[in-house]
C-alpha cells in the first residue's frame, strides 16, 4: 500500500525524508487491525455518489491533491472542482496521496491562504 501513497518520483525530497515517510508509513499500517482495515475499505466501497449534492454547496471548498495520486488522480479532483461553485483545486507537483506528509510547507500555505481569502471576504461582506 506503500507505494500507492507517495509519489513514485522524489526530486524535491531526498531519499531519506522519503525513506522516514515510507517507514512511518509502515509504522501506522501495521498498527491497525484486520477488522478496522476491513471496515475502512467497505466504507469506501459503499460510500454514495455526493455529485449531485457537491452542485449546491454554497461553500467555498479547497481541494489539493498530489500531482502523482495514484488513489484520487488529478483528474477526479478537477472533476470534483468542476461540479463544486466554489471549488478551488491546488495541485502539488512531486506529492502522492498524502500532501500534507509529502509537502507540508506547500500543504500548509496553501491552507493558510484559502483561510486568509475567506476571512478577508467575510470582512468586506
Amino acid at each position: 500500500m506503500v507505494p500507492n501513497l507517495l509519489a513514485a518520483t522524489g526530486n524535491a525530497r531526498s531519499k531519506p525524508e522519503r525513506a522516514e515517510n515510507e517507514q512511518f508509513l509502515q509504522r501506522l499500517i501495521s498498527t491497525q487491525s484486520i477488522a478496522t482495515i476491513q471496515a475502512a475499505l467497505k466504507a469506501l466501497a459503499d460510500r454514495p455518489d455526493m455529485s449531485e449534492t457537491m452542485q449546491h454547496c454554497k461553500k467555498p471548498v479547497l481541494l489539493i491533491c498530489g500531482k502523482e495520486d495514484t488513489i484520487t488522480p488529478p483528474a477526479v479532483m478537477e472533476s470534483m472542482e468542476n461540479i463544486l461553485p466554489k471549488g478551488q483545486l491546488i495541485i502539488v507537483s512531486e506529492a502522492g496521496h498524502l500532501v500534507p506528509l509529502e509537502a507540508p510547507t506547500v500543504f500548509h500555505e496553501a491552507v493558510l491562504s484559502f483561510l486568509g481569502h475567506l476571512k478577508n471576504t467575510d470582512e468586506h461582506s
